[in-house]
């Protein structure tokens, strides 16, 4: 009798034991999926913040930035509030860019080489230019030819889709840019010049020292209220 308790107790034990191993697994599993899902909360928050941020300094830009009295000329620099700190909001004429739909094709391979990306996109934008396929954004570009989104970052400071021009207005176009693409001298003799637009302007914040894309807008002109040509 006293052998048969024993056993029993020894079995009930084996089935505590095995149901708080199940209880464990399944809390450790629950939590994991909980903190996996707070991540992912924090992360989608952090995401719309951003996206509000952005779309809230390229409305600011539209309205702020002009050649009335009370706007800031497009040339110069403002201190905005971003992400709990400050940074500088500055625009970029897009005429000072390579047009990724427009520009010489000369000037577009001279601009591929000097980023370092392979000839296969020359190749794919050529072929898109001959069936009239335009790209509706730079952002599509890793997409359309097959190109790491990290390199995106490289070109994207340097290329549009809003300017329309074969050439490079010198006046506005970056100084990285210009010694990347062989220099003043070089580009005014091989490419065509062209003017500034003076209204539309890729939006650019730079907090602790990086840059940041907004996107593109078209500025207020007369009774035109400019908008948002592109959100990056």
């Amino acid at each position: 009798m006293v052998l048969k308790n024993r056993n029993n107790r020894g079995f009930a034990l084996i089935v505590v034991l095995s149901m708080l191993s199940v209880i464990t697994f399944l809390v450790a599993g629950t939590t994991t999926r909980v903190v996996s899902r707070a991540t992912d909360i924090d992360t989608e928050k952090r995401i719309m913040r951003t996206a509000h941020e952005t779309a809230a300094l390229l409305s600011f830009a539209i309205a702020a930035f002009g050649s009335s009295p009370k706007q800031i000329p497009p040339s110069q620099k403002v201190t905005v509030p971003w992400q709990d700190d400050y940074a500088e909001l500055r625009l970029q004429d897009v005429a000072g860019l390579i047009d990724l739909n427009t520009a010489d094709t000369a000037l577009v391979e001279t601009f591929v080489s000097a980023m370092g990306l392979p000839s296969s996109v020359i190749d794919t934008l050529q072929v898109r230019r001959s069936n009239s396929q335009r790209l509706e954004s730079v952002g599509e570009l890793p997409r359309v030819v097959g190109m790491p989104i990290e390199d995106m970052n490289a070109i994207a400071m340097f290329a549009t889709v809003h300017s329309g021009r074969r050439g490079l207005a010198l006046d506005v176009t970056p100084e990285d840019l210009i010694e990347a693409l062989g220099g003043r001298d070089h580009l005014q003799s091989r490419f065509q010049q062209s003017k500034p637009s003076g209204a539309v302007y890729l939006a650019i914040v730079n907090g602790d020292g990086k840059d940041k894309l907004l996107g593109v807008v078209l500025l207020s002109q007369g009774v035109n209220p400019g908008t948002i040509l592109e959100i990056y």
